[in-house]
């Protein structure tokens, strides 16, 4: 599993690279993963999409915005296991 740490990192070139193009950027990425059945790299870009949310928040919001995406993370962990999963057996 990628850090939190490198998917903030990840989350900062994007924003240096594109600034506010940023969050559509990573979109397209999601998108584009979806498109090539990449399930994890479509979570990577998920976690990467959300860290550019939290970097462009005012600080006041962002505490709310942690905790709520907190269990959107344990879903697709699950779902991914459950792929893996039925995949090898």
């Amino acid at each position: 599993m990628i850090s939190d740490l490198d998917i903030y990192r990840a989350a900062n070139l994007l924003i240096d690279r594109y600034g506010e193009g940023a969050l559509p950027e990573a979109a397209q990425m999601i998108d584009r993963m979806l498109a090539e059945d990449d399930s994890e790299g479509r979570i990577v870009w998920r976690r990467i999409k959300r860290a550019i949310e939290a970097l462009q928040m005012p600080a006041s919001r962002l505490l709310h915005w942690e905790w709520r995406h907190r269990a959107v993370d344990r879903v697709d962990s699950a779902a991914l296991l459950d792929h893996l999963v039925g995949a090898g057996g």
